[in-house]
């Protein structure tokens, strides 16, 4: 249950007379400044509630001016685990909306404290534990902000009704923490946030004499696929002839990759290369596990891209294909168990994909490639990544397999007695397996818990091998 606390610089239990000597200033004036605050402990975001205060005694004297302050404190926590084969750099923070809205003006102040948490980490260690070589855990992150306003008789500006400020009770000032955490990485990620946020409020009330100079209102608020282009459009001659596409499949691979791929070169005795035709096509399959581990509802936003790209003689580009996917909605408040389903958590599967059309590359300096290199190799290059926007107390587990086909015919104006056609090669179709870091990407989502550092407990995970196996 949170707990306001206050105090009472005039309520002190001393006799009437030492209190006025303790408040009151300036002489016959009888001026008085009376100062109070109350705090809002550390509190699991999102949250609001009211902080009482002791409203102005009118036997004091005329009220003249009344200041707010606010002081947000934002503290979290952030594990991030990279689940790729190779290193990567991972970007997190959390960011908390703290806001005090008065009766009789709305919100008057916010302050919109913010932390960080980058780190660059090695290939996946095997264990989801968001320590180790992979993995790494951020706890305690803090950072406070204040802000504060005055509100004067007779100033111009934005307005605040007096009246429920004055007398010999409370009034309640309402307070308000929200936050979201945001997560920039490979699709092949683990993470989760936690987050909690405090408040202190403070009010001052003056009488007339001992109001600040310079009056008035001040406030300081925080406040489908792409297509690839022809790199060269090909010579067309009359008589041109093509030979059997050869096909080169890679097999789907998790984390960001580029993988070599050989053909056969064009046979010079068939007559004279006039291009050589490229096509590119890739798809990735991912899955994605959110859930909401906070005390109130939340939004989430999830972008996944993906990007092809061929690679030519000496590595140099010859052309790239992409797709993009947003995946947004909403998750209720926790409750049940971890295990990334129900209202407050879900798993969805997608699959983009990334389409290259036809290449034709009639360079002259790269038909000599096509032709000269025996095996000729290219090379295919997949980096994916991942942003996401989350309820500021949220997991995260993200997964995802890229495969590509590669095809290739040459072109040719054939000499005028030609060698038997070109026969497609035994290789002609070939299918480059998976690697063995997705084995042991599929082992640790198997057998080790998403560790939740939130109360101790452990969720499996098993779910999302089903997901990324298809069964």
């Amino acid at each position: 249950m949170r707990q306001i606390t206050r105090t009472f610089p005039t309520a002190i239990g001393l006799p009437a007379l030492a209190i006025a000597g303790a408040v009151w200033a300036g002489g016959p004036a009888m001026a008085a400044v009376v100062s109070q605050s109350a705090t809002v402990p550390l509190t699991t975001t999102n949250w609001s509630t009211n902080a009482e205060i002791g409203q102005f005694d009118p036997s004091l004297g005329s009220l003249h001016s009344i200041s707010f302050g606010l002081s947000g404190t934002l503290q979290g926590s952030i594990g991030i685990e990279n689940l790729e084969p190779t290193p990567t750099t991972v970007y997190s923070g959390l960011s908390s909306t703290i806001a005090l809205s008065p009766p009789g003006a709305g919100q008057v102040l916010a302050v919109t404290p913010y932390v960080g948490a980058d780190a660059n980490l090695g290939a996946f260690d095997g264990s989801i534990d968001f320590a180790g070589a992979s993995g790494r855990t951020f706890a305690n992150l803090t950072n406070t902000q204040s802000v504060a306003t005055t509100y004067t008789a007779g100033a111009g500006g934005p307005q605040l009704a007096t009246a429920p400020y004055i007398g010999t009770g409370n009034v309640a000032l309402p307070v308000s923490a929200t936050a979201n955490a945001g997560i920039s990485g490979p699709l092949d990620l683990a993470a989760y946030t936690q987050a909690a946020a405090g408040a202190n409020v403070s009010v001052t009330y003056r009488t007339a004499s001992n109001a600040p100079s310079g009056g008035g209102y001040d406030t300081f608020g925080a406040s489908g696929a792409t297509l690839g282009m022809n790199r060269n459009v090909s010579r067309v001659l009359a008589g041109t002839q093509q030979t059997p596409v050869q096909t080169r499949i890679l097999s789907d691979q998790n984390g960001n990759w580029t993988r070599n791929i050989t053909f056969t070169p064009f046979n010079t005795a068939l007559g004279t290369l006039v291009s050589a035709n490229l096509t590119l096509s890739g798809d990735v399959k991912a899955s994605l596990s959110l859930q909401n581990t906070g005390r109130t509802a939340g939004s989430y936003n999830v972008d996944q891209s993906v990007l092809f790209s061929l690679l030519g003689p000496g590595g140099e580009l010859l052309d790239s294909t992409g797709d993009s996917g947003t995946l947004s909605g909403w998750l209720n408040p926790f409750a049940g168990s971890d295990n990334f389903t129900g209202p407050f958590g879900t798993t969805i599967d997608d699959t983009l994909w990334g389409w290259l059309q036809q290449i034709s590359d009639g360079n002259p300096a790269d038909l000599a490639f096509f032709s000269d290199t025996d095996p000729l190799t290219l090379a295919v290059e997949a980096i994916g990544s991942l942003s996401a926007e989350l309820p500021g107390n949220a997991d995260l587990l993200s997964s995802a397999l890229e495969g590509a086909q590669v095809s290739l015919s040459y072109t040719y104006l054939p000499d005028l007695d030609p060698p038997a056609p070109l026969a497609l090669d035994p290789l002609a179709t070939a299918t480059i397996p998976e690697p063995a870091s997705f084995a042991l990407l599929l082992s640790a989502i198997a057998g080790f818990g998403l560790l939740r550092r939130r109360q101790g407990s452990a969720r499996t995970v098993g779910r999302i091998r089903r997901a990324i196996c298809g069964g």
